[in-house]
């Protein structure tokens, strides 16, 4: 059965935490190039969004010297646009919406909200200010680890499937509701990203014994994707000018770098002598796909692979579809990458 199998890729043993939070600072720390960039995209174009009430709650988002107030609904759906490809499969979205809701929860951007007839729901995108209840969640801005697509983005992006891909989303945020990631009865704000370099990396390995709940799992199908192998080159000389300037010193006459490195093969540190650069920083130096990179130098240029895409850590987006593919489910996605986490209100 899938869930057999799935069980047997992944360790589903949970240890105990003391950081509950520590995964919504590793969101908006490492959620470089594609995925989560911390950036809320809200367009200047104002739409409303008509959905199904399926809950109470709203969130606050800023935009410039704007806050919007939209449902929880409706802030989602433009969220998971933002951060996956919604062509991927319904589980997959789903998977992806329900990290969504949890990191909403986890960050305290959710109300109850009664609305001036006297019910709760979310019937609109946007809601009068005179609606919302006097206590206010913490505002969703650009230090929040969000990126959203209002409707008009939306569009643009999509273009003649926009009508599809809309329906996509908002199933997969329906589909999802009643769902969080919990640890030790509190939601978590747990890390995504696009495409491994062949196994998510370890929360343990990483950040000690407190974070051993985000486990690290082979993921083999995913040297099969298209970007998986990419490839970068510079002249050696401004290679070198750009650590420099990072504070790496480098020895023009023979210059060595040392390449740190953990169990699933992304670089944690670069050392030159006594100077070095953690792998993190040095990819968005280079403004590289992902820090599972390798260096060799050729004919006066500096040549730099990478394997994957996004930072390696929690779900891995293409191996989701990749599984839901293969008929998996949602939750069943989840536990593979989350053991022991998902929880479903009753």
């Amino acid at each position: 059965m899938m869930q057999e199998t799935m069980e047997k890729r992944a360790n589903r043993t949970v240890g105990k935490s003391r950081q509950k939070d520590f995964f919504a600072v590793l969101l908006f720390f490492f959620l470089l190039p594609y995925t989560c960039s911390s950036v809320v995209r809200a367009g200047q174009e104002k739409t409303v969004e008509t959905i199904v009430p399926v809950s109470g709650r709203t969130v606050r988002m800023q935009s410039g010297s704007d806050v919007r107030t939209m449902t929880e609904e409706a802030f989602l759906i433009g969220a998971l646009a933002a951060v996956i490809p919604a062509e991927y499969e319904p589980e997959a979205l789903k998977a992806q919406a329900v990290i969504l809701r949890s990191s909403c929860v986890a960050g305290g951007h959710l109300e109850e909200t009664v609305l001036e007839n006297g019910t709760t729901g979310a019937a609109q995108e946007s809601i009068s200010q005179s609606s919302v209840s006097a206590v206010e969640p913490r505002i969703i801005d650009s230090n929040s680890g969000f990126s959203y697509l209002d409707k008009a983005q939306r569009k643009r992006l999509w273009g003649e499937q926009a009508d599809v891909l809309e329906e996509r989303c908002r199933e997969a945020v329906r589909a999802s509701s009643g769902y969080a990631l919990e640890w030790q009865g509190a939601a978590v704000s747990a890390p995504f990203f696009r495409l491994s370099a062949g196994r998510t990396r370890s929360g343990t390995e990483l950040f000690g014994q407190e974070s051993d709940w985000c486990k690290s799992i082979a993921c083999p199908v995913d040297e099969a994707a298209e970007d998986f192998l990419q490839e970068k080159s510079m002249k050696t000389e401004r290679f070198f000018g750009m650590l420099e300037a990072e504070g790496v010193s480098v020895e023009k006459d023979a210059p060595k770098l040392v390449l740190t490195r953990d169990s699933a093969g992304y670089v944690l540190n670069v050392r030159a002598g006594r100077s070095s650069i953690e792998g993190e920083r040095f990819r968005q130096l280079f403004e590289l796909p992902s820090s599972c990179f390798f260096l060799e130098e050729q004919g006066g240029k500096m040549v730099i692979t990478t394997k994957g895409i996004g930072h390696g850590i929690g779900f891995d987006q293409y191996y989701a579809n990749e599984l839901a593919k293969q008929g998996a489910s949602a939750e069943e996605i989840l536990e593979l990458f989350f053991p022991g986490l998902l929880k479903k209100s009753e």
